[in-house]
């Protein structure tokens, strides 16, 4: 059984205090961008969007959700299809409120320990799924950087094959986490795959969806981004969404406000995109990311941890 330690009021304080500096950099970073773009140009370009794409967009937000759970079971074969699919949603308001994308997934895996028998398989198969799921991200826009046409093409392979290289080699450390010493109690929570039963079906399996997830994300920047006169081929969508993902994995700000919005504006403006309508496509996705947010709350306030 995982012990989750009590908090005491130093590490509070010491959240607060992080969150606190976050919600700064967010700040700083809005202000900035808003000196150069417009937000009353931005909201004006936002109302234009037509009911069909916004429709369509939270329809691939339900979807991708859907498939992240199929993810999770693959890891996790033992939940039902509906825990599964609660869990993620619950996953997804925590990461949107909490400082940190991974804080998300952190309460998810305890969630997930509290209510499975294996506590150390639902711990494992929260993390594994999420290096699973980045390096779907990252093959996938790497395959796609010789259609992009994107500038700094050999940067950006070598950036994200650094990447990639990093994520595998975090997947084989934790399978290799010596069982003494100081690394001995995360040795614990973190079992080596295959002592929880892990495949290499299940392996290919989970890889699998996470290119239908990442494949989704993408869907639903073009469906708010086309509807707002944005035109760059399919592997540019690719490679920059898969950018800006990797981006907010970055501990910074608070819910990705300013470094998304940001890192958009930036990447598209390279690649001649009108600024405000990619300022516009950003907030709208905010948008969504809240909505599924307040589905992940309302499943948090109405059910018990059970994954049958």
């Amino acid at each position: 059984m995982i012990d989750i330690p009590a908090d005491s009021t130093g590490t509070k304080r010491r959240a607060w205090v992080w969150f606190a500096i976050k919600g700064a950099v967010s700040l700083g970073l809005m202000i900035f961008m808003l000196n150069q773009i417009s937000l009353g140009d931005a909201v004006a370009a936002m109302t234009q969007i037509s009911f069909g794409a916004l429709l369509l967009a939270w329809a691939l937000v339900v979807v991708a959700h859907g498939v992240n759970a199929l993810r999770l079971r693959t890891f996790l074969p033992g939940i039902g299809a509906w825990p599964a699919l609660r869990f993620t949603f619950i996953g997804t308001f925590y990461s949107t409120v909490l400082p940190s994308q991974l804080a998300g997934d952190a309460i998810k895996a305890v969630r997930l320990a509290r209510a499975n028998n294996d506590a150390g398989q639902a711990v494992s198969a929260v993390v594994r799924d999420k290096i699973m799921g980045l390096a779907a991200l990252i093959a996938l826009s790497l395959a796609a950087v010789p259609f992009s046409g994107m500038p700094a093409s050999a940067e950006t392979t070598g950036v994200l094959g650094v990447a990639l290289a990093a994520t595998a080699g975090l997947w084989f450390a934790l399978d290799r986490l010596p069982q003494n010493g100081m690394w001995a109690r995360l040795a614990k929570i973190l079992p080596r795959a295959a002592d929880v039963g892990l495949t290499r079906r299940q392996l290919m399996t989970n890889f699998l969806w996470g290119v239908v997830f990442q494949a989704l994300v993408v869907g639903i920047f073009i469906a708010v981004g086309v509807d707002l006169g944005l035109s760059i081929s399919t592997g540019a969508w690719v490679v920059v969404i898969g950018v800006v993902s990797v981006i907010l994995l970055l501990p910074v700000t608070v819910a990705g406000i300013g470094l998304r919005e940001g890192s958009l504006v930036g990447l598209m403006g390279a690649l001649g995109q009108d600024t405000t309508a990619t300022l516009a496509m950003s907030l709208v996705i905010l948008m969504l990311s809240l909505a599924a947010a307040g589905v992940g709350l309302v499943f948090d306030l109405t059910s018990r941890d059970r994954v049958t």
